[in-house]
């Protein structure tokens, strides 16, 4: 997850303890209207589906957008929990990469129109 000079990033929830993401100079925590990216810390199923409830169609407008969860068996979802729960708002995971020793996460967005996805 790398993001360029001028990033204006949301980060949910607000509270996250997430000092790399603090603001830099190359990077602004903005509200979410605002955003061009996107980080999303998820300790389960019910917080995607908090985040889809009250952020989907603002999310659909945020060019990036990551999704950061427990690596390994740490918290009740994984890569594949999270790209079938992804499929039931029609937003799909389109990377997966390691945020930390600890923690993955996966990009995702909002299906295409028209664009179906086969799972494995």
């Amino acid at each position: 997850m790398q993001f360029k000079a001028g990033t204006q990033l949301w980060v949910w929830p607000a509270t996250a303890a997430a000092p790399e993401l603090a603001a830099t100079e190359d990077l602004d925590r903005v509200e979410l209207d605002a955003a061009n990216a996107a980080v999303l810390f998820v300790e389960g199923a019910a917080d995607v589906e908090k985040i889809m409830a009250d952020y989907r169609e603002r999310l659909a407008q945020v060019p990036v957008v990551w999704l950061v969860y427990a690596k390994g068996n740490k918290a009740p979802v994984n890569r594949d929990t999270l790209w079938t729960q992804l499929l039931e708002y029609s937003w799909r995971a389109v990377s997966n990469v390691s945020y930390s020793d600890t923690l993955s996460a996966i990009r995702i967005r909002p299906l295409k129109p028209g664009e179906e996805v086969r799972q494995a």
